[in-house]
């Protein structure tokens, strides 16, 4: 994982924050940037909302995987 220390304050400042919130249309594209930013993928938006809880939880455990890494680019 190499992130940016721009992402590390998205990431913790703004992810952290509102991912345990609502997972709909509006708010999927933060769980994707979240997944993409992380693994340095480029993943899409599904094309059924029925996936969007799927993404987020994808979303939700990398973060928690990678968190430490995170914070150590985020403090530094």
């Amino acid at each position: 994982m190499e992130i940016s220390k721009e992402d590390a304050i998205w990431l913790i400042e703004e992810f952290d924050k509102k991912r345990g919130g609502t997972i709909n249309g509006k708010t999927i594209n933060m769980f994707l940037r979240a997944i993409n930013t992380i693994l340095n993928q480029n993943r899409k938006a599904p094309g059924c909302s029925c996936e969007y809880r799927t993404v987020a939880a994808i979303a939700n455990n990398v973060f928690e995987q990678y968190k430490n890494e995170i914070l150590k680019i985020y403090n530094s």
